[in-house]
């Protein structure tokens, strides 16, 4: 069984491997590309009615539903500690049932 290990910067991917910064080469199966996640309505900006760096945070309640838009609801806008697919479960759960109005 391989092992994961962090690396030095990539300079460039060939066929069977990768060749690093530092001038190394290292045949590899497989490249996991962790470049992490952050959160941005950016592009959401037109129909929540906000501009410039309000932009990219989304003002819902309880993290979930706008204010003012009937209708609009979001998954996963939260920051949760633990399992994220648990909270998007209960949220999807809760967001149903406010549009099926129970």
């Amino acid at each position: 069984m391989g092992a994961v290990r962090m690396k030095v910067a990539i300079e460039r991917f060939e066929e069977t491997g990768v060749w690093f910064v530092d001038g190394t080469f290292q045949e590899l199966d497989a490249v996991i590309w962790a470049t992490g996640f952050e959160r941005d309505a950016a592009g959401l900006a037109c129909s929540v009615g906000r501009e410039g760096e309000e932009s990219k945070r989304l003002r819902l309640w309880r993290s979930v539903f706008h204010p003012t838009l009937p209708g609009f609801a979001c998954c996963l806008q939260a920051h949760p500690h633990g399992s994220h697919w648990a909270v998007a479960d209960m949220q999807a759960l809760w967001i149903a049932r406010v549009f099926a109005g129970r």
